[in-house]
């Protein structure tokens, strides 16, 4: 198990626990630069071998909807193992005010495979997900959905015991996620499954988001979050009411729990 991240000065460091309180801690040979952000490591199956992607800002740090300096951002791709091998996956100008694509189905990778899917505006200017395989970097990454919808925080898994991936996304900021599936990298997702939680205590919920999915007792389950509307991403999951839910994935009968306590004046972000 290890941690990647970055100091203040740009500096990437490589952390592997030995006990609860102590870890071996090294520094990654890249150039300190600390316009990079959104990192996301990764570790492969039956392979020692780990990647990690990160967004590089082209001014400087921040998110993308309140850094009106940065004029286009990079998707990267760094070999842990080989640190100067660090590929550029893609870049997308700035959409500032706006949020971009990456930003929108941030950079996950596909657990336990060396597939990244992130966001990218079609040509209905609509936010979908795309894959990247780390395998082969000089190939572009392709288009993975299409349904006619912004996909909002798109969050992929495979299941172990049947090889079925799922892309997991909040629609249109609304209290609404589709479950997509398929059976192979490299085809689209295909909607399977509409998750609406009936909340109790939310006036107008919206953004069906961060969803974390587990598994147990060889079922997979998903978390995620709901908030109050409040006119905007920022306002609506930093500064509202919100819930935290559960919900099974693919079972004969879906069934939901709500797991936060309800409090009008907690705003409940992150599973």
């Amino acid at each position: 198990m290890y941690y990647v991240g970055a100091t203040l000065t740009g500096q990437i460091k490589f952390v592997r626990p030995t006990s609860p309180t102590s870890a071996t801690v090294i520094n990654i040979n890249l150039p300190l630069v600390n316009k990079r952000r959104v990192f996301y490591p990764s570790q492969l199956p039956n392979i020692n071998k780990r990647f990690l992607s990160y967004i590089l800002n082209d001014s400087v740090n921040g998110f993308s909807s309140n850094s009106p300096l940065n004029s286009y951002y990079q998707l990267r791709l760094v070999d842990l193992d080989n640190p100067s091998n660090d590929y550029l996956i893609e870049q997308q100008p700035s959409n500032f005010p706006g949020t971009i694509p990456m930003d929108v189905i941030v950079p996950r990778w596909i657990k336990g495979n060396h597939y990244l899917t992130f966001g990218y505006k079609d040509s209905n200017n609509k936010i979908q997900a795309k894959e990247f395989n780390a395998y082969a970097t000089l190939s572009p990454a392709i288009p993975v959905t299409n349904y006619l919808s912004n996909k909002v925080d798109g969050y992929p898994v495979l299941n172990p015991n049947t090889y079925e991936q799922y892309f997991m996304s909040g629609i249109n900021t609304t209290d609404t996620a589709y479950f997509f599936k398929r059976t192979s990298f490299g085809s689209f997702f295909i909607q399977n499954e509409v998750v609406v939680p009936q909340s109790e205590n939310l006036s107008f919920p919206a953004l069906n988001q961060s969803h974390e999915p587990f598994f147990f007792n060889g079922q997979l389950y998903s978390t995620f979050q709901i908030n109050n509307n409040g006119g905007n991403f920022f306002e609506t999951t930093f500064n509202q009411p919100g819930e935290i839910w559960m919900t099974t994935i693919d079972a004969p009968q879906q069934t939901m729990w709500l797991l936060s306590n309800y409090d009008s004046t907690l705003n409940v972000s992150e599973p």
